[in-house]
C-alpha cells in the first residue's frame, strides 16, 4: 500500500464522527487501525459463502475510500468513489442495507466503477457513527443474483455490532453481550425483531462473525477444547502396545504404550495431543493416557518393560507422581516426548529425579531428528536414546544415516546409555542396525501397534548374521 494512501486511511479513523477515546483505544490495542477492518472483511467472506469479495469503505469529505479489502476486491485498497451517484454512497446517505442483484441493469449504481472492481452483485451495510453513517461494509460477487433475503437478514443483525466496533470501542462489550450472550427475551424490541427472523444456523453465524472479529480463532479454540474434553471421557482412550525387541538375542524386551482415540474426528493420536496442548488441556490428556497405559501392567509379561510417553509439563505435576506410587519401578520406562520447547532443563532434571531415584528409567525420543533431540541427550543423560524414524528410515541405502547412527551408538556406549531404533520397516534396515550394534528395535517390520494380548512374549526374532549371533 502506498504511504500516502495508508496515511489517508489512518487520518480517516481519527476524523470519524465517533467517540474519540474509544477510537484511540481500538487503534492502541490493535497497533494498526487497519487490523480491525482486515478482520471484518475476512469474516464477511466466511459469513456469506456466496460472497467473493468484501471491503470496508470510509467516508472522507465527499468520497468513499476503500480502507480494507479481501477476496476479489483485495487489489482495490485505496480506491476512491464519489458518494454521489455510487451504490455505496446511497447506502451511506440512506442509512439502510441495500442489495444490488445485477450492476449491469441496476440504475442506482456507478456501472463503470462496478466493472473496474468486478462487482456484479452487491450488499452494502452502513457503518453508523453517533449521528450519521461513516462508511459501509460492501460484500460483492462477480455473479448476478448471488445474494438473497437470508443474507440481508444476517447482515442486518450485525449492523449494531459493526457500527459500534468502528464507532466506539467503549460500547463494544454491550453489543457483544446482546449478540452472543443474552437470551432473546432480554434484547430490546428492535434487536429482537431482527434476530427473531434468523434461523439457528444464521444466529450461530452472526455470533461466530462477532467473536472472530473481536478475537480471531476464539470460536475454533472453544470448539477444539470441547472436542479434547470429550477425549478425557473414561472410554475415549484405548491403549495399544508396540513390541520392542533386543537385537542381540531377538527376544521381546519391552512394549511401548500408544494411545488410540475412539471418537470423532478420526485423526492420528499426535494430533489429539497437539490440539490438547494448544487449548491448555495437554497435561490432562497425557495424564489420562498414562492411567490407561499403567493399566497394561497387569498384562505385560514378567521381565518385559513398559514404555510410557510423558511430556515435560506433565512431569512437573504431582498427579503423575501419585500415579506411579504403587508401580514396580523396574518395569517402567518414562519416554520423554516434546510438545513444546523446553526452556529450563534444570527444572526438568529436578522433576525427573523423583522417578530416577526410584529406579524408573528414562528414554529420550526423536534423537537424530534435529538440534532439539540432541539437546535432550546432552542435558538429561537418559538411559535409552531412541533413534527417530527419520534417521532409521532408508538407512539401508543412505551412508549418511548409517554414519550418524554409528556416532550415536558410540556416544551411547561412552555415556552408559543404550540405543533403541524406531521405524524398522524391512529386513535390510534391521540388518544394518544390528551390524551397527544398535541394542533394541521397534517398527512395523517387527510388530505393529496392537492390543497387548496379541503380542506373543515367546516370539524370537530371526536376526540377520551381520555382526550378531543368530539366536532362534
Amino acid at each position: 500500500m502506498k504511504k500516502d494512501t495508508y496515511a489517508a486511511i489512518q487520518s480517516l479513523v481519527s476524523q470519524l464522527d465517533i467517540n474519540r477515546i474509544g477510537a484511540e483505544a481500538v487503534v492502541h490495542q490493535a497497533n494498526d487501525p487497519l487490523l480491525l477492518f482486515n478482520r471484518i472483511v475476512a469474516q464477511a467472506l466466511v459469513l456469506v459463502p456466496s460472497a467473493e469479495g468484501a471491503s470496508v469503505e470510509l467516508v472522507h469529505r465527499d468520497e468513499l475510500v476503500y480502507a480494507s479489502c479481501s477476496g476479489t476486491l483485495a487489489p482495490h485498497v485505496g480506491l476512491r468513489l464519489s458518494i454521489s451517484g455510487s451504490f455505496s454512497g446511497l447506502s451511506v446517505c440512506s442509512g439502510q442495507i441495500l442489495r444490488c442483484d445485477d450492476s449491469e441493469t441496476d440504475p442506482r449504481v456507478d456501472r463503470q466503477a462496478c466493472r473496474i472492481v468486478g462487482a456484479v452483485s452487491m450488499l452494502c451495510v452502513p457503518l453508523r457513527g453517533s449521528t450519521k453513517s461513516v462508511g459501509v461494509l460492501k460484500i460483492a460477487s462477480k455473479q448476478p443474483y448471488a445474494f438473497d433475503d437470508d443474507d440481508v437478514a444476517v447482515l442486518e443483525a450485525l449492523v449494531p455490532f459493526l457500527s459500534t466496533t468502528v464507532a466506539a470501542a467503549s460500547e463494544l462489550a454491550s453489543i457483544m453481550s446482546r449478540l452472543t450472550m443474552q437470551p432473546k427475551s432480554d434484547i430490546n424490541d428492535g434487536q429482537r425483531s431482527i434476530q427473531s427472523t434468523l434461523s439457528a444456523s444464521q444466529a450461530d453465524a452472526v455470533n461466530r462473525f462477532a467473536t472472530n472479529v473481536m478475537r480471531p480463532g476464539l470460536i475454533d479454540t472453544i470448539e477444539a477444547r470441547q472436542s479434547v474434553l470429550s477425549a478425557l471421557a473414561p472410554d475415549a482412550i484405548t491403549m495399544h502396545a508396540q513390541p520392542i525387541y533386543c537385537l542381540s538375542d531377538g527376544r521381546l524386551w519391552g512394549v511401548e504404550a500408544l494411545a488410540r482415540f475412539q471418537l470423532a474426528p478420526v485423526r492420528p493420536p499426535d494430533q489429539w495431543f497437539n490440539e490438547a496442548h494448544r487449548v491448555g488441556l495437554g497435561v490432562e490428556l497425557e495424564l489420562a493416557a498414562v492411567r490407561k497405559a499403567l493399566a497394561l501392567l497387569e498384562e505385560v509379561p514378567t521381565g518385559v518393560h513398559l514404555a510410557i510417553n510423558v511430556g515435560p509439563a506433565t512431569l512437573s505435576t504431582p498427579y503423575l507422581k501419585e500415579l506411579f506410587e504403587d508401580v514396580d519401578p523396574g518395569t517402567v520406562v518414562l519416554e520423554l516426548t516434546e510438545h513444546a520447547t523446553i526452556d529450563n532443563y534444570e527444572t526438568l532434571s529436578r522433576n525427573l529425579v523423583r522417578y530416577r531415584r526410584r529406579g524408573i528409567k528414562l528414554a529420550v525420543d526423536d534423537a537424530g531428528a534435529g538440534v532439539s533431540g540432541l539437546a535432550h541427550i546432552l542435558r538429561l543423560a537418559p538411559d535409552y536414546i531412541k533413534l527417530d524414524c527419520e534417521l532409521t528410515r532408508g538407512i539401508e541405502v543412505d551412508p549418511v544415516r548409517r554414519s550418524l547412527t554409528a556416532a550415536l551408538v558410540h556416544f551411547a556406549d561412552e555415556s552408559g546409555a543404550e540405543v533403541i531404533a524406531e521405524g524398522i520397516e524391512n529386513p535390510e534396515a534391521l540388518a544394518v542396525l544390528t551390524s551397527l550394534k544398535v541394542g533394541y528395535g521397534q517398527g512395523y517390520y517387527l510388530g505393529r501397534p496392537s492390543p497387548i494380548s496379541q503380542i506373543d512374549p515367546a516370539r524370537v526374532l530371526d536376526l540377520p548374521l551381520s555382526g550378531r549371533t543368530k539366536n532362534l
